[in-house]
């Protein structure tokens, strides 16, 4: 994969031909079971120890909450939540392991949030996207407990990233504008409106698709 590539050429590049030969890509999808459990199964066969695992994947997209498709919901939950579930759950009896033999450093387990996370007011237009992460929060705080309650040599953390040129939401690539606006009567607006005014909500601007535009 071109990804894989690009890596490969980074280490060579930044350490060497001994730092690539030190380098082994395993390839794993984590929004599916087996392709994670395969994943971590072939690192298990390598016999060496997981001293850590950084879970990165990441999906955004943006749309307003009142009508955004839940199928994009559960497409940015299953990765940027339950694929972190996933791989921390197939690789932590790996780092107990490794972290377990006398001398043995203690295993990390890092997960990359967001500067919007919990303690940040969460922006307009991504709700699928804040919510998982959110979750992502909460899930890195109660697995720290636990491993502290059984006292294991393991300590998860969580790194909230700023924005920066590459935001998994400036890259999205689908065309959710004209995907939302297809159907501008699906999201039954009667919810919201103000039960005190039958006549607020037909006041209310309707929203415009250009407000909603992906970068190419």
């Amino acid at each position: 994969p071109a990804s894989q590539a690009a890596l490969e050429a980074k280490v060579k590049a930044e350490g060497g031909a001994a730092a690539l030969a030190r380098l082994t890509c395993v390839p794993l999808d984590v929004t599916k079971d087996a392709s994670v459990e395969a994943a971590a199964a072939a690192v298990r066969a390598s016999g060496k120890p997981v001293v850590g695992v950084i879970c990165c994947a990441g999906l955004g997209y943006t749309g307003p909450a009142e009508y955004f498709p839940i199928d994009l919901y559960k497409a940015c939950w299953d990765i940027n939540f339950l694929g972190y579930v996933r791989v921390v759950q197939a690789f932590l009896p790996l780092l107990r392991e490794a972290a377990s033999k006398p001398g043995a450093r203690r295993g990390r387990v890092v997960c990359i949030g967001t500067g919007g996370g919990r303690y940040s007011p969460s922006p307009p237009m991504i709700s699928a996207y804040m919510a998982s992460k959110w979750s992502v929060e909460a899930f890195v705080h109660t697995l720290r407990f636990e491993m502290q309650l059984r006292k294991l040599k393991c300590a998860p953390r969580l790194s909230r990233e700023g924005a920066s040129a590459s935001h998994a939401l400036s890259r999205a690539h689908t065309p959710l504008a004209s995907m939302l606006f297809a159907r501008p009567h699906q999201h039954r607006a009667s919810a919201h409106r103000c039960t005190h005014h039958p006549h607020a909500a037909a006041a209310r601007p309707k929203p415009h698709p250009t407000s909603l535009a992906h970068p190419p």
